[in-house]
């Protein structure tokens, strides 16, 4: 009994790990169509799918749309589809077929969106495509180069970042934040837009120099909902700029080191900042002062 008991504890640990590894790719699906259909069967029906695809193995993956076109008196059904599809596999093709016309070939997609309109290169001319939007999810940090060593961001500039690689674009996601320790608050809610968007510390309100704000992506909006990996920034001052030119005050005579000048700056410095002048320049008689 002592020695099953020992396998049984080997299999549960060998068993949490598997499962873990399972859904370590996901894709984002959002598309809507419409289908161009009559409601009796002819000898003219044929149907039709979309499934991902693997270019090496030519392996299909799972089904993104499928349905029937009939041939007949014309009606028109729409579908729409917003969700996110994990899978161990990683797939980088889309396979569309109609099987009565004999038409099966596989498509590159690469983080794009798909040709739209009524004889768009997806399916056929009895399927209009509103948008048909299919990308593998990145993780924030590879998608912007994200390191401890980037994250701080100047208090006068913006920030790109990025949901999605180019050419994808206008697919819903929502981006949230969180200052400290304090709630997740929206910063951008869910709907089709742009994949990317910017931040700057006015994006944030009551966010502090130095003070750590966490973002976020949110990919879908019902049943389970997905989120990016968290990018943790924080602003610090941009330097001061110089108001006006120098004061310059000469030396009072000849080899006197009272000369001087001074010059005034849009703000005062903050706690733990230090302000670094560089100086050089040429005296009237053409002698250069190094830097210093």
């Amino acid at each position: 009994m002592k020695g099953l008991f020992k396998h049984s504890a080997l299999f549960l640990l060998l068993l949490i790990p598997a499962a873990q590894a399972y859904a370590q790719h996901k894709y984002k699906v959002q598309y809507q169509v419409e289908v161009e259909h009559s409601t009796g069967s002819t000898s003219s029906d044929y149907s039709f799918g979309v499934n991902l695809a693997n270019f090496r193995t030519d392996q299909s993956g799972p089904s993104l749309l499928s349905g029937t076109v009939r041939r007949g008196p014309i009606e028109t059904s729409s579908r729409s589809s917003d969700r996110i599809i994990p899978t161990s596999t990683t797939y980088d093709r889309i396979n569309r077929r109609i099987t009565r016309r004999g038409f099966n070939t596989f498509t590159d997609f690469d983080f794009c969106e798909i040709e739209t309109g009524q004889n768009s290169n997806l399916l056929s001319s009895n399927v209009w495509v509103g948008y048909f939007v299919v990308f593998r999810i990145e993780t924030l940090a590879t998608l912007n180069n994200y390191s401890v060593a980037t994250n701080k961001l100047l208090d006068c500039q913006s920030r790109t970042i990025l949901v999605a690689r180019n050419p994808c674009d206008r697919f819903s996601y929502a981006v949230q934040y969180q200052i400290g320790n304090g709630t997740w608050r929206p910063l951008l809610g869910y709907n089709r837009k742009n994949g990317s968007f910017q931040i700057g510390r006015s994006s944030f309100p009551g966010l502090q120099l130095n003070q750590n704000v966490r973002i976020r992506v949110q990919y879908n909006n019902s049943g389970q909902i997905h989120y990016s990996d968290i990018l943790t920034y924080s602003f610090i001052p941009c330097s001061p700029n110089v108001l006006g030119g120098a004061t310059v005050a000469d030396v009072t005579c000849s080899g006197g080191n009272d000369g001087g000048f001074s010059v005034r700056f849009d703000r005062n410095l903050v706690s733990g900042e230090e302000l670094r002048l560089t100086l050089s320049g040429v005296t009237p008689d053409g002698f250069v002062i190094p830097e210093r």
